[in-house]
């Protein structure tokens, strides 16, 4: 209403819904655009003289006055701030019988894309700032550290001036590693006590925020778009549990929902091998004429129907501190197998119909 087309037209108080459709979260359009210039074979983004250095600023405080109404936790109440570090990987999952690479050759049932030839360009604190007064009423801290970013010519050069911002934001930071239970949409008291049920862990201390965006296809490129992700952890008494202290939002992109994003928090210890971890996946096709297939960490097939369990896949040790990193957005590629269901059988698709 704010910020749309004032003209008294069709369009009056429209952004433009191709323009919401890119800029929604888990989009495609966001995800291709991460393929092309972050995790490409020739990033815009790397440690030669060819591409350009990036710095980013964010604010860590909430909107006040009627603006409020828009704040939510772990964001500077427009943007993620895991979203805005330009920091990327990629993780295939290939839950498939056969797993196969890009090259068309077998692959590892989990890869991970690697940071190398890649420049470090992580989001930059800024304290008592929002979206909007980190422009308005710019900090004169932040405005000396661009003002010396300008003046950046080389990899040593961005090396020292990116220390030197860190540790200027360090303080500002610490805001942002405070568990949302404590200070919940910028409410307090009463208000905070009503909806503390909403936030599982509120006292415990954070690592920081990530950020996952997920495509689920079959191993034909086919979107999977009834599907369901949980991570679960070892209790005291070494029962697998759902983790719930790392859950926070979902939001399945509209235009196709095999697209989802995935908005957590990170509880300390988590980058530190403390917990045993494991993924759960489970997916629908929504007829019983077709199932999903995927193979979990004993590599025995699961078939994925209404009445059967989900698909579990242990997170190994080596590529944890890869999969869990504050600040940061991690695309996450899980395949699994679509057939006719019955599988190994004559599938009831291609019966005729049985006369009475």
């Amino acid at each position: 209403m704010v910020k749309g087309n004032k003209e008294p037209d069709p369009d009056f108080l429209n952004a433009g819904d191709e323009v919401l459709d890119g800029l929604e979260l888990g989009s495609r359009f966001t995800r291709d655009l991460a393929h092309l210039d972050l995790l490409g074979r020739q990033p815009y983004y790397d440690k030669g003289p060819n591409t350009p250095y990036v710095c980013v600023f964010i604010g860590n405080t909430p909107y006040t006055g009627i603006s409020s109404v828009a704040n939510d936790p772990g964001t500077d109440r427009t943007v993620r701030w895991p979203g805005c570090g330009l920091n990327t990987r990629k993780i295939t999952i290939d839950l498939t019988r056969t797993p196969i690479g890009e090259d068309g050759k077998p692959a590892s049932r989990v890869s991970i894309s690697p940071w190398s030839g890649r420049v470090d360009i992580p989001m930059i604190p800024v304290a008592s700032r929002n979206h909007a007064t980190l422009v308005s009423d710019p900090d004169d801290t932040m405005m000396g550290l661009i003002l010396d970013f300008l003046q950046v010519a080389g990899e040593n050069a961005y090396e020292n001036w990116l220390k030197s911002a860190e540790a200027s934001g360090s303080e500002a930071k610490k805001r942002m590693l405070v568990n949302p239970g404590k200070d919940a949409v910028g409410i307090q008291g009463e208000l905070n006590d009503f909806f503390g049920h909403l936030f599982h862990g509120a006292e415990q201390p954070m690592e920081g925020w990530q950020q996952f965006v997920v495509h689920a296809r079959d191993e034909r490129g086919d979107p999977v778009t009834d599907y369901l992700i949980d991570m679960l952890r070892k209790d005291d008494k070494g029962n697998w549990v759902p983790f719930e202290e790392m859950y926070t939002d979902v939001h399945a992109y509209q235009a196709d929902r095999s697209f989802r994003c995935f908005h957590v928090r990170l509880p300390e210890g988590i980058s530190e091998r403390k917990y045993p971890l494991q993924i759960r996946v489970t997916a629908s096709t929504g007829t019983a004429l077709m199932a999903y297939q995927g193979y979990g960490s004993d590599d025995a097939g699961k078939t994925m129907t209404a009445v059967a369990g989900p698909v579990h896949y242990q997170h190994q040790w080596h590529w944890r501190r890869v999969a869990f990193y504050p600040f940061t957005t991690t695309l996450v590629e899980i395949v699994v197998n679509r057939e006719p269901f019955p599988l190994g059988k004559v599938s009831d698709i291609f019966k005729f119909l049985e006369t009475v």
